[in-house]
C-alpha cells in the first residue's frame, strides 16, 4: 500500500512561564513516528493529556513540530508556503468532538456543509447547494433538515453534519478527534458504522483519536497507545487486543466494562494520575504507576521492542506476566 502521511521522529514542545521559576518547556508529543497508508485507519488511544489531539493537529499541519519530519503524499509539509498549505487543506480535514461548537448557530445545516466547496473554489453557489444535499443523504440526513440550525438537531444529527462538511471536498486524510465520545452508545454505533462505510466508499486515510477502546476495536486497522507524549505500543488492532505487550495497554483494555482478564491474566485497574508532563519521571515515564516496574525502569528509557510483525512496545519487560513475583527470573 502507498504511505499517504508520514511523521518521522516528530516532537512538539510548549513553553511554560512563571514569575517564580525560570522559563521551561514540556513535550506534548515526543519523538513520535507514524505512517498511515491510503484507505487505512490508525487509532490513537490514551488518557487525557497523553498527546493524542496534539499529534492529530501536527499531522494536519495545524501545528508545526518543534523537531522531526512530516510528509503528505511524499511532499515535505514543513517546506510549503502559506498558500500551498492553504490549498492542501481540502485534502486534510478534521472532525471535531463538540459538533455544536464546530457549527455556526446562525446558519442552516446545508449551507454550512456546502461552504467548503465555495472556500476552495470547487463549486459555485447552486452546485454547492446541490452537492450539500447529496452529502446530507450520504450521511443519513434528510433534505427536510437542510434549513435547520444546529440547535434544532439532535447530537447524532449534528455529528453527521460535521462529518458531511469534512468529507464534501473529498479529502484524502481525515482526523476524527473524539468524534463519538459525547454520544450515547446507540448513536455511537450508528456514527461508527457511517465512518466505516464512508471510508470504504471514499478511500480516505484517517486518524481516529479516542480514549474508548471499545470504539477503537470496531473502527481501526492499527492502534497506537500514547502515554505522556510518547507511543508506548503500536500494532495491528487484532494483535494488540489479543496480546497487549505494554502494562499500560493492558490496564486500558482491562478498563473496558465487562473485561476482567487480559491475555488470560487478571489485571487491576490503573491507579493514580499521570505525572506532570513538564516534570516527567526519569527512565520509563510509566514506571510510577506500573505494576511490574523494576529498578531499571526508573533509570533507563526503554527502547521499542519488536513483539511480532508490525507490533512494537516500549517496555523493558514487554509481554511479561503482570505478577511482579514472576519477574525474578527475567
Amino acid at each position: 500500500m502507498m504511505t499517504l502521511i508520514e511523521a518521522e521522529n516528530i516532537s512538539r514542545h510548549y513553553g511554560l512561564r512563571s514569575i517564580f521559576r525560570k522559563a521551561r518547556s514540556f513535550a506534548a508529543v515526543e519523538r513520535v513516528t507514524v505512517r498511515i497508508d491510503a484507505g487505512r485507519t490508525l487509532a490513537v488511544v490514551g488518557e487525557s493529556g497523553s498527546g493524542k489531539s496534539t499529534l492529530g493537529r501536527l499531522l494536519l499541519g495545524v501545528d508545526q513540530p518543534s523537531h522531526g519530519a512530516l510528509r503528505f503524499d511524499g511532499r515535505n509539509m514543513l517546506s510549503l508556503s502559506a498558500s500551498q498549505r492553504q490549498a492542501m487543506t481540502r485534502d486534510l480535514q478534521l472532525v471535531f468532538q463538540n459538533a455544536l461548537a464546530a457549527l455556526d448557530p446562525r446558519q442552516g445545516i446545508s449551507q454550512q456543509i456546502g461552504e467548503p466547496l465555495l472556500i476552495h473554489g470547487l463549486s459555485d453557489g447552486k452546485e454547492a447547494a446541490r452537492k450539500a444535499l447529496e452529502m446530507m443523504r450520504a450521511v443519513g440526513l434528510g433534505a427536510e433538515l437542510a434549513t435547520r440550525r444546529p440547535s434544532e438537531l439532535s447530537g447524532g444529527q449534528r455529528q453527521r453534519a460535521v462529518i458531511a462538511r469534512a468529507l464534501i471536498t473529498k479529502p484524502r486524510f481525515v482526523v476524527f478527534d473524539e468524534s463519538v465520545s459525547a454520544l450515547d452508545v446507540s448513536v455511537q454505533a450508528q456514527i461508527i458504522s457511517l465512518i466505516r462505510s464512508l471510508r470504504q466508499e471514499e478511500g480516505f486515510a484517517s486518524l481516529f483519536i479516542s480514549h474508548d477502546l471499545r470504539v477503537v476495536r470496531h473502527v481501526a486497522d492499527e492502534v497506537a497507545v500514547m502515554y505522556l507524549g510518547r507511543i508506548v505500543e503500536h500494532g495491528p488492532v487484532q494483535d494488540l487486543f489479543a496480546a497487549p505487550a505494554h502494562p499500560y495497554t493492558r490496564a486500558l483494555i482491562a478498563a473496558i466494562p465487562g473485561r476482567q482478564q487480559v491475555d488470560g491474566q487478571k489485571v487491576d485497574r490503573l491507579g493514580g494520575d499521570p505525572p506532570d508532563p513538564a516534570n516527567k519521571p526519569a527512565g520509563c515515564a510509566f514506571h510510577t504507576r506500573c505494576p511490574i516496574a523494576r529498578t531499571i525502569c526508573a533509570q533507563l528509557e526503554p527502547p521499542s521492542i519488536s513483539i511480532d510483525r508490525d507490533h512494537y512496545a516500549a517496555c523493558h519487560f514487554a509481554g511479561a506476566p503482570l505478577s511482579t513475583q514472576s519477574l525474578a527470573s527475567l
